[in-house]
């Protein structure tokens, strides 16, 4: 939710520039392809992305909104897609997350042996690893944090 909060404060502050100019300039087109691509995913939790996106379509033509709509043009943050994917956490992320859980907890838990002997032997699994590299997992280029926390904090 940070990341579309960010792009919508970036299509405010631009506004005026969106505004005059017919062409998509080539410093929104990440922002604005972006929600695009989010607004279908969570129209039944922000209504208003998808009238946001609406007006994107409407401003820079429906094909532009169909090439979003699927990454087709690639512009899409790639970070936003992973988080927003159907793609289930492996087992073994899962597995130590819920071994930290019940140490965090003191609860006993006998954690999955099976799951347990899939991992790698004398790798360690980060458990905030979400599959990046060491450029994108420490921001990346252009992708500042805001210093606004959501109240429902599963989105990020």
């Amino acid at each position: 939710m940070e990341i579309l909060e960010l792009y919508c404060d970036l299509l405010l502050a631009r506004f005026g520039l969106i505004q005059s100019m017919k062409e998509l300039d080539s410093g929104l087109a990440e922002s604005v392809s972006t929600l695009i691509w989010a607004a279908p995913r969570l129209q039944s939790e922000l209504a208003e992305l998808k009238i946001v996106a609406d007006q994107l379509c409407a401003k820079y033509s429906k094909e532009y909104g169909k090439l979003c709509r699927t990454n087709q043009i690639g512009t899409v943050n790639d970070r936003l897609m992973h988080k927003l994917s159907v793609e289930a956490p492996p087992k073994i992320l899962v597995e130590r997350y819920l071994i930290e859980i019940a140490k965090n907890y003191n609860v006993p838990y006998e954690p999955d042996s099976v799951v347990m002997a899939e991992a790698p032997p004398g790798v360690d699994t980060d458990l905030i690893d979400v599959g990046f590299t060491d450029d994108v997992k420490k921001g990346g280029p252009g992708r500042g944090g805001g210093g606004w926390v959501h109240s429902t904090s599963w989105w990020t």
